[in-house]
């Protein structure tokens, strides 16, 4: 067996420079919102994994929540 089949998976909110740039980005969300609509929303992001149903079950987020999800997959090169 290779070394990498006994990694855990990465995860980006383990990662200080990933939380930093997430974190800007989504400040740097909530002022284009806050251009366009004149009121500034509350962003936050949180590392997840799983298929929608069980992770906004998790977040006790019902069919009827403002729940946004958006996915956008990045690849990292090894």
């Amino acid at each position: 067996m290779s070394t990498l089949e006994h990694q855990e998976p990465f995860r980006w909110d383990a990662a200080e420079n990933v939380k930093l740039l997430l974190s800007q980005w989504g400040e740097s969300l909530e002022q284009v919102l806050e251009s366009m609509t004149d009121q500034r929303p509350a962003v936050h992001w949180q590392a997840v994994s799983g298929l929608l149903p069980a992770v906004a079950a998790d977040a006790g987020a019902g069919p009827e929540s403002d729940l946004l999800w958006w996915e956008q997959p990045f690849q990292l090169s090894p």
